[in-house]
C-alpha cells in the first residue's frame, strides 16, 4: 500500500532537506513583493479594494517592494520546529525529483507567494478582532450577491456548483461559510457549553469526512487513512481566550501537525487552483500556530481562502486541476508519508491500528456517529 518511509531526520539533515525544497520551489533569500501583483489579488481574488477596514493595512503593504524574507523564514522555522512529517516528505520529494517541475512554473510560485503574504495579513487581521471578522463575513456576502450567488442555500448550492463544475468544491464553499457562523457565535459568548462542543465537533467531523471520502475515492488510501485518525479523536475541549476572544480548542498531542501535513497532501491531489488553495495552510499564522490555536486559525483562513477562489472563479479565472504535472505524484507520495504519522497517532490517542480494510468500516461508523443533527 505504500513505500518505506524513513525514521525521523536528524534536525541536520532536516535543515538540509527543507533548504533544499526551498530551493526546488525557486524560494531564496532576497524575493521581493510586487506591489501590481498584490493590487491585482486585492482586486480579482480578495475583494478587499472597497473593505475600509483594511484600507490602511493594505496600502501600507501595497506601497513599495518588501522582502519575503521573513515570511519564508517563518515558514522554514515552523517546519523544523513542528512538523516532521513535512520534514520526511520534502527529503523524499528531493531523493525522488518530485519537485523538479517548480522550475517550469516559476510566475505559478511567485504569484502564490504574494497570495501568502496577502493572506497573512487579513488573517492576522480576522485573529485580532471579532468585530473585524464580522464585517468581512458580511462584506464578502454582499459581494457574492453582487456577482450572482443566491442568498438562500439551495440557490447558492445551484450558483456555486456552476462556478467550480464540482461537488466537493461545493460543499466546501457551503460548508465553511457555516463553520464561521459557528465561529462567529462563539466569540461572541461569555461562556461556552457542552452544546458548544458538540456541534463544533460536528462541524469539524463534516471537514474531515468530505476529504477523507475524496481521497479514498480518488485512490489515494494512504492519505485517507490519516483523515480517519483525525476523525477518531477529536476536539476534548474548548473556550476563549484573551481579550481579542480566540477559541482554543484543545486535541490530544500530535492531532494539529497531522491535520497540517493531512490536509496539505489532500489540497496536492485534490483541489483545482490549489495554488489559490495550498497558501491557507502555509502563512506563518496557520503552520506556526501553536496546538491549542491551530484549528481556530486554519478555519478562518480556510474561509478566506475558499471565497479568494470563489471570487477568483467568478471574475473568469478558470481551473487548472494540476498546477503542475507532478501534482498527482507529489499528492501519493506525501500520503505515504504520513500514514506512519497517523498510525502512530491513531495508536497514541485511540489505541486503534489503522489498515486500508477499517477505511469503510470506520467511515461508516464516523458518519453514524456525527451526521445526525449536521443540519441543525
Amino acid at each position: 500500500m505504500n513505500k518505506p518511509t524513513r525514521t525521523r531526520l536528524h534536525p541536520d539533515e532536516a535543515s538540509l532537506y527543507v533548504d533544499q525544497g526551498f530551493a526546488a520551489l525557486c524560494l531564496r533569500a532576497g524575493m521581493m513583493t510586487d506591489p501590481a501583483l498584490l493590487k491585482s489579488i486585492v482586486e480579482g481574488e480578495m475583494y478587499l479594494a472597497d473593505f475600509d477596514p483594511m484600507h490602511n493595512r493594505l496600502r501600507d503593504a501595497m506601497a513599495q517592494p518588501e522582502s519575503f524574507d521573513p515570511m519564508l523564514q517563518a515558514i522554514r522555522s515552523a517546519i523544523l520546529r513542528r512538523h516532521p512529517a513535512i520534514q520526511e516528505f520534502l527529503a523524499a520529494a528531493i531523493e525522488e525529483r518530485l519537485l523538479q517541475g517548480a522550475a517550469r512554473i516559476p510566475a505559478v510560485i511567485l504569484m502564490t507567494c504574494h497570495r501568502i503574504f496577502l493572506l497573512e495579513i487579513l488573517v492576522q487581521e480576522m485573529i485580532k478582532s471579532p468585530e473585524f471578522l464580522l464585517q468581512l463575513h458580511r462584506h464578502y456576502g454582499a459581494k457574492l450577491r453582487e456577482l450572482g450567488i443566491g442568498k438562500s442555500f439551495l440557490a447558492a448550492a445551484r450558483d456555486v456548483y456552476r462556478a467550480t463544475e464540482d461537488l466537493f468544491e461545493t460543499a466546501k464553499f457551503l460548508t465553511v461559510d457555516n463553520s464561521i457562523r459557528q465561529y462567529l457565535e462563539l466569540r461572541a459568548k461569555t461562556a461556552l457549553t457542552a452544546e458548544d462542543l458538540k456541534k463544533r465537533n460536528k462541524g469539524l467531523f463534516l471537514n474531515i469526512f468530505e476529504a477523507t471520502v475524496s481521497d479514498y475515492a480518488r485512490g489515494y488510501r494512504d492519505n485517507a487513512l490519516g483523515g480517519v485518525a483525525l476523525s477518531m479523536s477529536m476536539v476534548q475541549d474548548m473556550g476563549i481566550e484573551g481579550s481579542n476572544r480566540m477559541v482554543v480548542l484543545n486535541f490530544k498531542p500530535g492531532w494539529a501537525e497531522l491535520y497540517e501535513t493531512w490536509n496539505l497532501a489532500f489540497v496536492c491531489g485534490k483541489v483545482g487552483n490549489a495554488d489559490i488553495i495550498l497558501p491557507k495552510l502555509l502563512i506563518p499564522q496557520v503552520i506556526a500556530a501553536e496546538p491549542r490555536h491551530y484549528l481556530f486559525v486554519r478555519a478562518i483562513t480556510l474561509w478566506a481562502s475558499a471565497h479568494m477562489l470563489m471570487f477568483y472563479r467568478l471574475n473568469g479565472g478558470g481551473k487548472d486541476p494540476k498546477v503542475c504535472d507532478e501534482m498527482a505524484a507529489i499528492a501519493r507520495r506525501w500520503g505515504q508519508t504520513n500514514l506512519p504519522h497517523a498510525e502512530a497517532y491513531s495508536q497514541s490517542s485511540t489505541g486503534t491500528k489503522l489498515n486500508e480494510g477499517i477505511l469503510p468500516r470506520y467511515l461508516r461508523k464516523l458518519w453514524n456517529t456525527y451526521a445526525p443533527g449536521l443540519a441543525q
